[in-house]
């Protein structure tokens, strides 16, 4: 259906039709399309916001191949209409949260800001939006609003205490604050844009540091029931059932990374590693974004590493016994 307005779209001339024409057009790119594909998954286990997508993309296609002259309801459609619907997806994905995080109280289990915001996107938005839009609330969240101080619960472990990686992370984040007023006021003497690009640029990854940064000392390493889950702050995560560990070792140098072993820490060399976990089977490191890396070997740090190897173990052989 898409297809076929665009071909239309590009036959006709917008300048000899009425503006009727031009309505029924916009309704069909923007509210037939996504009302037909809603018809078709509605009995399916998709997520209805998936209709969200459709009218995004019939959004962007009539933008690029209606002519100017025809793109007067368009307009209007993006000015008024789209921002409720943004507005309707976010309210949608904050009240999956609060379920979540409701439910899991609740029950006693335990699930972080970060694993409720990426479940409940995945339930509501359509691949790859959910790690993307995980990724940006994630960062303003750890950056400006997660101040208090969580407990660190017996099945929990912490990595960072022991390396210089926040440190680095911390002396970056004042670096950036510290140069940005005099860079942007040096730059703006040559073009105004550029400086502002820059000075817009600069601050957006003093935020992300920011937020990676406090994230790191939130999402700790957790032993669960059934699976070992591993995070460092909102960068990377993965979980690994207990049945697919071979083995622990303590290691702190030797291995050469590759596509197979690999570090949990995403700054590789910046950071030291004590301990290297190997599996049975290929499984992929989530990041930031959906970078995603697979891996057999991963080699980590963990502050308290003899007693996380005891406790993993212990674990492990509960499941199996």
């Amino acid at each position: 259906m898409l297809l076929g307005l665009v071909i239309l779209a590009q036959k006709v001339s917008f300048t000899d039709l009425p503006k009727e024409f031009m309505l029924g057009l916009t309704i069909d790119v923007l509210i037939t399309v996504p009302v037909v594909h809603y018809l078709l998954i509605r009995k399916t286990g998709k997520s209805k916001l998936t209709v969200f997508t459709f009218f995004v993309l019939g959004l962007v296609l009539a933008s690029i191949f209606i002519p100017v002259e025809g793109q007067f309801y368009l307009n209007h459609f993006k000015h008024w209409v789209l921002p409720l619907v943004e507005l309707t997806v976010l309210t949608v994905v904050i009240r999956k949260v609060r379920i979540l995080s409701r439910e899991f109280k609740t029950s006693k289990g335990d699930l972080d800001f970060y694993s409720a915001l990426s479940r409940a996107t995945k339930e509501v938005l359509p691949e790859p939006l959910p790690r993307f839009f995980t990724s940006e609330i994630s960062m303003f969240y750890y950056g400006f609003f997660a101040w208090k101080k969580k407990a660190t619960l017996e099945n929990e472990f912490s990595y960072h205490r022991k390396t210089g990686t926040g440190s680095i992370l911390g002396v970056f984040v004042f670096l950036i604050g510290l140069e940005t007023f005099p860079f942007h006021l040096l730059i703006s003497r040559w073009n105004e844009v550029v400086a502002w690009v820059i000075t817009i640029i600069s601050i957006y990854t003093a935020l992300q540091l920011l937020g990676i940064l406090r994230s790191i000392a939130r999402r700790r390493i957790r032993l669960g029931e059934n699976e070992l889950h591993l995070n460092y702050g909102i960068m990377a995560d993965v979980s690994i059932p207990y049945a697919a560990i071979v083995s622990v070792e303590e290691q702190n140098k030797g291995l050469k990374f590759d596509k197979e072993i690999r570090q949990l820490c995403p700054f590789g060399e910046l950071e030291k590693y004590n301990l290297v976990i190997k599996v049975s089977e290929t499984m992929t490191i989530k990041g930031m974004y959906g970078l995603n890396k697979s891996f057999t070997t991963l080699a980590l740090f963990v502050d308290e590493k003899e007693k996380f190897v005891n406790e993993l173990t212990r674990s492990s052989t509960n499941l199996h016994g």
